[in-house]
């Protein structure tokens, strides 16, 4: 038996598909969606965190890399507070 146990593995890289503001957004501020993935819809909706209504629907865009596995959405026009 050895002294020292020998651990040999690799820990998968991990990314959220979606990547928001966690804090918030001023209502007249730009508001950007980060998409990550391949095989995106073409469109993506905000909903209303207490009544599932979709309350925006808005373009997914092509994005930041040439694979295409980062894309965006601007939700800027989105004015009404609320919890999303």
């Amino acid at each position: 038996m050895e002294s020292e146990p020998r651990l040999a593995y690799e820990v998968p890289g991990v990314m959220p598909g979606i990547v928001v503001n966690q804090v918030g957004y001023e209502t007249d501020a730009k508001k950007t969606v980060v998409f990550i993935g391949e095989n995106l819809p073409k469109q993506f909706r905000i909903m209303d965190a207490s009544t599932h209504e979709t309350v925006y629907t808005g373009w997914i865009e092509d994005g930041y890399t040439a694979s295409g596995g980062i894309k965006y959405g601007d939700f800027t026009a989105l004015k009404v507070p609320g919890q999303y």
